[in-house]
């Protein structure tokens, strides 16, 4: 029916599936059968299933420790934990349908496991844990069919008889009821590798008990624990000697044929942890190399009256041990080493030992409760009457606490911790100190190993005092000792505003909090107030009056606690800072105006001079106040380029500059027609009448959704002049230490309200943002200290870097491309008179009628910091013209530099204005030429000033611009390339035309 086997696949799959989603779907579920034996299970044992589904147990319910586990189908249960509420319960025989159940575990209750024959022929059972809280039992039988499967077996007070085991055991825990026969054994060819746990408790003696003298410990090559108590038991003690694997030996209530404790060297026990050999009736000495097992955390040797053993000194130093049992040993005419406990022993049971002479004092300064055995750490057990200075735990105790050493010395405020050293401190104790202006604390402490040390937590207090130490005992003993923190120390004060303003102080032990006692800051006489707390201890400010004295001394104390003055830094003012000045007039009295901060306000206080080609030239001030100087400046020659312009304030002298500047022709034509030649920003500053001298104005810009790329960072500026004619300005790259990186992709965002886009770029420690904003409105920026005023219809370019890796020379490169067209249209680029080419300030273009003006910066903020940059020309030829900033960054790396161009269009005069042919309306006519001329120079190249070479490529500008930090210039690097492209086979195609034309007129 279907030709085609493809097709006819494709439907036989879609009626399958449609007839499988009519099928109803099944959930996975424990089947009736294990949840009615769940239910049932619980009643046995009292208690009630949670978790529940439809009121029935599923995988996961639980009740206290009780809990269903499941396998990865959720149909059967393979785990299954019952916590019986009444200790005499027996569950029922309940467990057939549980046909994977791997591991059950039972809490008290009464099981008889021969009436359990569910359990005894289970399966796939492989672990059985039962556990008694109050007084429980379980019975074993021998009938226990699938015994041989079981792994894992854990019953306690367990009475019957113990069936063999499979020899797959791994872990095994028997211990006896106290009351049921019991019938004990020993299966040893479950020693084999498979074993890693072994633990029977016997508590009676068997009537009939038996010999352990078999090496059946040879092949149980993984095993960790063995514990054995065989009351009654004869034993071949050497067969324990050998153990390199075991962890934890117990042996109790054996009968050892060679009672004699073995020699060190005789015994593999390097990896003990816990060594149990009580009531063994052991005789010899115990060597002290047993306490230095390094490993050995217990030693429990009891009843063993017949066993010597001798504590020394060095148990204090070199012994491990943290728990140790030695009643019923015999230490007759020995005494307990003074510093027992220096290595942090918690237990230490030493009654009926036979010692003698005086209990260490460290024993009599601890608690009432460490001295007898209530179950709770440390407890140290000694006979009552054996002392000659301990006659019980309840009986008076001489004790004298003494404090040898408090570190750190002197406390730091810094620091966290405090490390108390002294003797007979006891373990329960108080400790309050009291400084000098009587602030009081107290200090919580740690014991540590060390009974003669304390680790406790800084109280913080500060200043000079007393520490008060007290035992908790009866009698209450104490004592004394005289505490110091560290004086304040300040490693740096920031300046402060002349006008008065707040300073950050930084050191170590400084106030903690504001308003402290007898704390205070004072410069020169004079408080600083208005204290703020920014780093407790480390770092806090206050507010100090106005003033020009600077290198003074700071006073700083802390509850009574005084800085060191000699070796601290001093206070200063901050120095005068120039932002930004007016141009002078060259070769007659002219006014400048400085602007920036820090001057003060004290004619007689302050001098302004300006250094010129070697020469310290002044500048007589008329009028002084914090932002703003005037100044006259006698008649001076000009001189280019930029120079330093020196404010000196109560002898502290702004920093290098280079803000002063005689008005420039070359960047500030017609001396700006009244307006301002403005030094910070490198132009005339235009406030109503826009353009390289504030007289040409500017024309609007066609702004539509095609100004801006979405994709990157591209201006595109249209004149309404000509809306043939435009350019566009773009971030290329950056050049970081020499490396350049192309930026490949940009994200963008709209601002409507700013009329503006926001660009940005990242690449995990670095990013650039990029803000292109329409200027609909005359307006201004803040630059440095300049106003930087910007005409209606114009636009912003800022760019801003930022990077967490600072690097020492950093260059933006920008492109300016304009229409293509057959010839290189007139660019003007203003540079300072002599500056052959150094420091371009603006630059025009002129297309048809059409005017396009771009300013450049000349200052950035570095690291926060105004600073200068220079666009220098670093390369041209016939195609195009770069400029370059360039120059070593003296004051330091750079993290962050922000700085903008702007653009906008005038109109261009009627001198100015010129035809723009496009490309295809290009014709190169060759020279006529003999059959054997040939050209022998290259054609001479005329740069016309202001103008660019020409060419036969479309105008492409590109610039590098970097930031320098401080007063020095930086590198930044700006370049603009100017280039037109040509259609070469178009242009081939129309030589061809025209010397075939002249080839059929010859």
């Amino acid at each position: 029916m279907f030709k085609n086997k493809q097709l006819y696949f494709i439907f036989t799959l879609i009626g399958l599936i449609s007839i499988l989603s009519l099928l109803p779907v099944t959930k996975a579920d424990l089947t009736n059968s294990q949840k009615a034996n769940l239910v049932a299970l619980a009643s046995d044992l009292g208690f009630d299933w949670l978790g529940l589904s439809n009121s029935l147990p599923k995988c996961g319910s639980y009740s206290r420790r009780s809990l269903i586990t499941c396998d990865s189908t959720k149909k059967y249960v393979t785990g299954l934990v019952l916590d019986s509420s009444n200790p005499t319960a027996a569950p029922g025989d309940r467990f057939a349908p549980f046909i994977y159940l791997k591991q059950l575990v039972i809490y008290n209750s009464e099981i008889d496991l021969s009436k359990v024959p569910s359990i005894l022929s289970h399966p796939n059972l492989t672990d059985f844990q039962f556990y008694s809280e109050f007084g429980s039992r379980i019975k074993l039988t021998s009938s226990w069919s699938s015994s041989s499967l079981i792994k894992s077996i854990h019953t306690e007070n367990t009475y019957g008889t113990i069936p063999d085991f499979s020899t797959s055991m791994n872990y095994f825990f028997i211990s006896q009821a106290p009351t049921g026969s019991f019938s004990p054994k020993i299966q040893t060819s479950l020693f084999n590798p498979n074993l890693i746990e072994y633990s029977l408790f016997v508590s009676s003696t068997p009537q009939s008990p038996s010999s352990l003298t078999q090496a059946f410990l040879d092949s149980a090559t993984s095993l960790t624990k063995l514990e054995l108590q065989l009351p009654g038991y004869s034993i071949d003690f050497s067969l324990f000697f050998n153990l390199p694997t075991v962890q934890t030996l117990a042996i109790i209530d054996a009968v050892p044929i060679t009672k004699t404790f073995p020699l060190f060297s005789q015994v593999s026990w390097g990896s003990l942890t816990s060594l149990t050999l009580v009531n063994l009736q052991l005789t010899g000495t115990l060597e002290p190399n047993y306490f230095f097992i390094t490993s050995l955390q217990t030693l429990k040797l009891n009843n063993n009256p017949s066993l010597s053993i001798a504590l020394s000194n060095d148990i204090g130093f070199l012994s491990f041990i943290k728990n140790l049992y030695l009643e019923d040993t015999n230490m007759a005419g020995s005494t307990v080493p003074r510093n027992i406990l220096s290595n942090g022993i918690k237990n230490l049971y030493l009654r009926n030992t036979h010692l003698s002479g005086a209990l260490p004092s460290v024993f009599l300064c601890v608690s009432e409760s460490s001295l007898i055995d209530d179950g709770t750490e440390p407890t140290y057990l000694f006979d009552n009457n054996t002392f000659t200075n301990y006659f019980g735990p309840g009986s008076p105790r001489s004790c004298s606490p003494k404090i040898t050493s408090i570190d750190p010395s002197p406390l730091r405020a810094n620091m966290s911790s405090v490390v108390i050293k002294g003797e007979d401190l006891g373990d329960s104790f108080q400790i309050i100190l009291r400084n000098s202006v009587d602030d009081v604390a107290t200090m919580g402490c740690l014991t540590t190993d060390s009974t003669d040390e304390l680790f406790c937590g800084n109280p913080f207090l500060q200043g000079t005092g007393t520490l008060f130490y007290r035992i908790i005992t009866d009698t209450f003993p104490n004592t004394t000792v005289t505490f110091t923190y560290q004086r304040p120390s300040i490693t740096s004060v920031t300046p402060a505003p002349t006008l008065g303003g707040f300073i950050t102080i930084t050191g170590y032990d400084l106030m903690g909090k504001v308003n402290a006692k007898k704390s205070s800051i004072s410069i020169y006489g004079k408080d600083c107030t208005n204290l703020k707390i920014i780093r407790q201890y480390e770092q806090v400010s206050c507010y100090y009056p106005e003033g020009i004295t600077s290198n003074v001394p700071i006073s700083l104390t802390v509850k009574d606690l005084s800085n060191d003055i000699e070796n601290s830094p001093n206070f200063f003012y901050k120095s005068p800072l120039v932002t930004s000045s007016t141009a002078a007039i060259p070769n007659q009295n002219s006014a400048l105006t400085i602007y920036g901060t820090d001057f003060w306000n004290q004619i007689d206080m302050a001098n302004v001079s300006v250094d010129i080609d070697g020469n310290t030239i002044p500048c007589s001030i008329t009028f002084i106040n914090h932002t703003e100087i005037v100044c006259t400046l006698a008649p001076t020659p000009f001189s280019s380029g930029s120079k330093n312009l020196k404010v000196s304030v109560n002898g502290q002298e702004s920093p290098e500059n280079k803000l002063f500047e005689f008005i420039d022709p070359a960047f500030c034509p017609n001396g700006c027609n009244g307006e301002r030649c403005d030094v910070g920003i490198g132009f005339c500053s235009c406030k109503s009448v826009f353009g390289p001298s504030c007289s040409e104005g500017t024309k609007s810009v066609n702004f539509d959704s095609n100004s801006w790329s979405p994709s990157s960072p591209r201006l595109k500026i249209v004149s309404s002049l000509n809306d043939t004619m435009y350019m566009t300005a773009l971030l290329k790259s950056i050049v970081e230490n020499g490396a350049e990186t192309t930026i490949p992709s940009w994200t963008s965002i709209y601002d409507n309200a700013t009329d503006s886009t926001q660009y940005g770029w990242g690449l995990g420690y670095k990013s650039i943002n990029v803000t292109i904003r329409h200027n609909t409105l005359v307006g201004y920026d803040l630059i440095g200290g300049s106003t930087l005023y910007y005409p209606s219809n114009s636009f912003v370019y800022k760019v801003e870097y930022s990077s967490s890796i600072p690097v020492y020379d950093l260059q933006f490169k920008f492109e300016l491309e304009s229409n293509q067209e057959c010839s290189t249209p007139p660019i003007s680029v203003a540079y300072p008179t002599g500056s052959n080419g150094v420091g371009g300030r603006w630059m025009t273009i002129v297309k048809d009628k059409v005017k396009f003006f771009s300013r450049f910066p000349v200052i950035s903020n570095v690291n926060g910091i105004v600073s200068s940059i220079q666009t220098n020309r670093f390369n041209a030829n016939e195609n195009s013209t770069s400029f370059f900033t360039k120059v070593s960054n003296s004051n330091g790396l750079i993290n962050t530099v922000a700085f903008q161009f702007d653009f906008s269009v005038m109109q261009a005069s009627n001198n100015e204005v010129r035809v723009v042919r496009p490309v295809s309306e290009c014709i190169v006519v060759p020279p006529t030429l003999a059959p054997t001329d040939t050209p022998t120079n290259p054609p001479t190249t005329i740069e016309i000033i202001n103008q660019e070479p020409r060419s036969n490529k479309p105008a492409l500008i590109g610039g590098i611009v970097g930031g320098v930090v401080g007063a020095a210039i930086v590198a930044v690097g700006l370049v603009f390339i100017i280039r037109q492209h040509s259609k070469l086979n178009k242009t081939k195609s129309l030589l061809d035309k025209k010397l075939s034309e002249l080839n059929n007129n010859l």
